[in-house]
């Protein structure tokens, strides 16, 4: 609390029950908490950072977008096919000591690098056929953590992958800390297919001292994220050497209104009834 002119240095009845009270307890707990030090290690503050940067501390609903750009990566050259405008929406709720939940919803449209336009074909530069885009529908999923990664066990294709899901490490600066999460798959769907590899590389940043407020359950924060992969089947890439790469940039918001522009209006054409009420659909 930031005493006015009107300030007097002496308590009175109508400040207590106004709320003054109230006001110093949290001012003097957030000062508490700015005076102590964020502990990246995962023996200390590790999970924390990771949930208030990537998620939430209480149930609100909140978004993440991502800004990008996908490659075909042949040969160590980097050759530019479309645009990435991703978006996601969570809800999270605490299991137990150490442990969160999340609903999580995301969903992907591509735009031509020249025109800017919603890509619904794509004329493949390296095999010379057009293809029709696989846009994935927007259905919610739950994730589980706990303060060290991802436990939430694999189902279906995914649970004959090797795989690694793990929070960290982090790194603290001044009133900057980082903190990854990756994902690492790698298995053989068939004996003569190519050897499956997905590479999901995620760093989140923010600031120390919203980590360490209480009074912050959402503080706002940023992502950078790259992914290393091998083609998707839809991309009918046969033969094709090489690899899926994309480099992308994004921030947590608090509200769909937020949200950029080409991302709303996609959602809002191909999925209104989610765009309407993304509680409802966080929760099948």
């Amino acid at each position: 609390m930031e005493p006015g002119n009107s300030f007097r240095p002496t308590l009175n009845r109508r400040w207590l029950l106004g709320g003054g009270l109230a006001a110093a307890m949290a001012s003097h707990t957030r000062a508490t908490a700015s005076s102590r030090s964020l502990d990246p290690s995962p023996d200390g503050d590790l999970g924390l950072i990771f949930r208030k940067l990537a998620y939430a501390m209480d149930e609100r609903i909140g978004f993440w977008w991502l800004k990008g750009r996908r490659f075909a990566l042949v040969d160590t050259r980097l050759i530019p096919l479309w645009d990435m405008h991703i978006g996601a929406a969570f809800q999270t709720r605490t299991l137990s000591e150490g442990q969160f939940e999340a609903s999580f919803l995301q969903t992907s449209f591509y735009t031509d690098l020249a025109s800017g336009q919603l890509l619904r074909t794509f004329e493949n530069p390296l095999t010379h056929r057009t293809v029709d885009i696989a846009y994935p529908p927007a259905v919610a999923s739950r994730l589980t953590f706990d303060a060290e990664g991802r436990t939430d066990p694999p189902t279906g294709f995914l649970a004959t992958l090797a795989r690694e899901a793990r929070i960290g490490p982090a790194w603290v600066q001044g009133d900057d800390v980082w903190v990854e999460g990756n994902i690492l798959l790698s298995g053989q769907g068939t004996p003569a297919a190519r050897p499956i590899r997905v590479n999901d590389l995620t760093t989140y940043f923010g600031s120390a001292r919203d980590v360490l407020d209480p009074d912050m359950p959402m503080p706002l924060s940023g992502q950078m994220f790259s992914d290393i992969n091998i083609w998707p089947p839809w991309l009918e890439m046969g033969d094709q050497k090489g690899d899926y790469f994309s480099r992308c940039y994004g921030r947590k918001v608090a509200a769909f209104d937020a949200m950029p522009a080409v991302w709303r209006q996609s959602m809002l054409q191909a999925f209104p009834r989610v765009a309407a009420d993304f509680g409802k659909a966080l929760r099948p």
